[in-house]
């Protein structure tokens, strides 16, 4: 069994990633009718133990993010959204927080406007209908599907009606926090989640839609020569590439202590998951002070692609 199935077997899994047909024949097949919608897109410290324990807790309940442009390109096509969402109605008090991580694709035309679209189409879809509904299983995972088709629509219709930018799309890796600390992830492409803590370490959630990782699932490659092998970087999905987008999405209940982070190919690219790991569970580090070191890290490495880098504390929706 994968290292990453294996730990969310062990940690609750309430559904198995969708596995959704994707049709690479048909690009411009019903762009011009958009999914159904409504409107287009428009921390506290710990009290510190007084007798022990500091070094085993973590020490802020925070978020920290960093986007960075790398050495090489000329362009950050990256890009983040990252939203507290608290609301109190009818007596009822509901805490989400969602972070999205976008990465336009490179080589393209206007791979940033895509890694934007997606980005803010995916928060403005999430925030209008978890501000106020009664979430469960299943509407996580039918809120994640519109949303995803809706940001694929979105890009497909900017590309139509600019010929220019034919080509562009974007991976979308996201994660929801809600008050109950369950964690609801989607992802498109080749960024990736992780959860890191002390007993399990690193564990890659999302699988990386690509050619090389088709390899690896085969067994022709290993993981380590997937790192370095010269078609690592093409995808077999994309959002805003074909008609129909496939999501992948999981979910899992989280633990104080653990750490979530999302990130680009130009940061895994550079560093390992045991360095990542390194720095992210470093007792000294806040969130921001980890992206931070892991986005100079990747530069002092070369830096050949943009950076881009989220941590959250998994206790941070706690009361």
């Amino acid at each position: 069994m994968p290292e990453w199935q294996d730990f969310i077997k062990k940690h609750l899994v309430t559904k198995e990633p969708n596995k959704a047909a994707s049709n690479k024949n048909g690009i411009k097949n019903n762009i011009n009718e958009a999914p159904e919608s409504n409107e287009p897109p428009s921390s506290t410290t710990p009290t510190k133990n007084q007798h022990q324990k500091q070094e085993q807790e973590p020490q802020q309940k925070s978020i920290g993010f960093a986007s960075d442009i790398g050495l090489t390109r000329s362009t950050d096509e990256d890009s983040i959204v990252i939203t507290d969402l608290m609301t109190a109605f009818e007596g009822k008090k509901r805490r989400k927080v969602i972070l999205i991580l976008a990465d336009g694709m490179g080589g393209h035309s206007k791979g940033e406007v895509a890694s934007k679209l997606g980005a803010r189409t995916l928060a403005t879809e999430l925030q209008r209908y978890l501000s106020d509904a009664d979430m469960n299983e299943g509407k996580y995972y039918d809120l994640l599907t519109r949303a995803f088709s809706m940001a694929n629509w979105h890009i497909l219709r900017y590309t139509e009606l600019h010929p220019e930018a034919e080509g562009m799309g974007t991976t979308i890796s996201l994660a929801i926090i809600d008050e109950n600390q369950q964690l609801y992830i989607g992802n498109v492409g080749d960024s990736r989640v992780y959860i890191m803590n002390r007993e399990e370490g690193t564990v890659q959630l999302t699988k990386d839609h690509t050619f090389v990782q088709e390899l690896v699932d085969k067994g022709k490659i290993t993981k380590e020569e997937a790192r370095r092998h010269p078609k690592k970087n093409i995808l077999n999905q994309a959002v805003g590439t074909f008609a129909d987008v496939k999501i992948d999405t999981c979910s899992l209940r989280l633990d104080d202590d653990d750490c979530i982070l999302l990130c680009c190919d130009g940061l895994t690219n550079h560093v390992s998951d045991e360095e990542m790991a390194q720095i992210v569970l470093n007792n000294n580090a806040t969130p921001q002070e980890a992206c931070d070191r892991l986005v100079a890290l990747a530069n002092k490495r070369g830096g050949k692609d943009n950076i881009s880098v989220i941590i959250a504390s998994a206790d941070m929706t706690k009361s």
